[in-house]
Parts: C-alpha cells; sequence; structure tokens
C-alpha cells in the first residue's frame, strides 16, 4: 500500500546539533505513536476470514529520507499481503461503485491502481478454503468464483479510514513535540 508521509519543516534555524537532534527524536517518537494508532485501528477495521490479513498490518521505522530541505523521518503503516488492496480498494465493477476518501482515492492513483472492468478469475483455492470456513456447500465453488470475477468485490477500507481519523491528532502532536524540543 502507498506509504503515509508527514512532511516537518522547521524554518527556524536551530542553535546546534544538539537540539536538531532533539527535535529529530521528538518528532520521530510522535510519528511512532500515530503509526501504532493507525496499525490498531486498521487491523480492527480489517475484514477477517482467517486473520492473515490482520496480521500482515505493521507499523515500520523510522527511515531517513534525504530532501531538498535536509532530512525526512518516516514511519510506515504497511499491508503485508498482496491481496490487502483488493480489500481496501474493491475490484471490477463493484468497487469502482464504492465510496472511498479523497485519500484512498489520492493512493490508488500513487500506485497505478485501476478498478478492471471485471471478467478476470479469482484464486480458487482461496475462494474454496473461505467457503469451507463458512460451510457453504463445495458445489457452489464455481458460481461464487464468476460472480467475484464478473461483478468484482465492494471495497471494505481498513487502513486510509484509520489514517483519515488519526491525521489531526498526529499533526498535533508532532508540532507539539516540535514545539516542546526547540523550547527545550
Amino acid at each position: 500500500m502507498a506509504r503515509i508521509k508527514f512532511e516537518v519543516i522547521v524554518r527556524k534555524k536551530l542553535d546546534s546539533h544538539v537540539k536538531a537532534a532533539r527535535v529529530a527524536t521528538k518528532v520521530s517518537a510522535a510519528l511512532k505513536r500515530g503509526a501504532l494508532r493507525i496499525e490498531r485501528k486498521a487491523k480492527r477495521k480489517v475484514p477477517s476470514a482467517f486473520g492473515l490479513l490482520r496480521t500482515s498490518i505493521a507499523s515500520q521505522g523510522p527511515f531517513l529520507e534525504k530532501t531538498a530541505h535536509g532530512a525526512v523521518i518516516l514511519w510506515k503503516v504497511t499491508v503485508g499481503k498482496l491481496w490487502g488492496k483488493f480489500i481496501e480498494f474493491g475490484t471490477g465493477p463493484s468497487g469502482k461503485k464504492s465510496q472511498l476518501s479523497k485519500t484512498a482515492r489520492a493512493a490508488m492513483k500513487e500506485m497505478g491502481y485501476k478498478h478492471g472492468p471485471g471478467g478476470k478469475m479469482p484464486p480458487l483455492k482461496e475462494i474454496a478454503r473461505w467457503m469451507k470456513r463458512r460451510r457453504i456447500d463445495p458445489k457452489l465453488l464455481w458460481p461464487i468464483a464468476r460472480a467475484i470475477g464478473k461483478r468484482g468485490i465492494k471495497a471494505q477500507p481498513f487502513l486510509y479510514p484509520a489514517y483519515d481519523e488519526e491525521k489531526e491528532r498526529i499533526l498535533k502532536d508532532v508540532a507539539d513535540s516540535t514545539k516542546s524540543a526547540l523550547e527545550a
């Protein structure tokens, strides 16, 4: 999935490397707390058949990325399973009709993900496992797979809603951390 990125630019000239390090440490801690909150919320929101998608959601960081302004500290919340984007954004015609936030639509564009016209068969083995767990008659495997292939699946967003709910709090936390580091 696309990364969630906050960039903090300190316009005040820092009088020492110690102060710069203190700002970086506090900002990284604030971003880490935000990433962990997003991870927890996404894990609560994700639909689960076997729990594999839920356990693949993880926070990672800190990463340093050099920019024209200096260095940027990144924390990422990622989904480790390939099918995460299909659940998040939906597939085919049903996915296209799904209500997605502006953030999710921007992420789709960044990733180059588009809802196809349908017609692609989903993995039968995974559908059979899902049907067994739900105690659905195995004779219905082909009709279910054909329907999913033709119509797609409706989006069931979990990561981007968690991000949207936490964004303001993270921005406030980063601003407060930066301010306290500069005043110390």
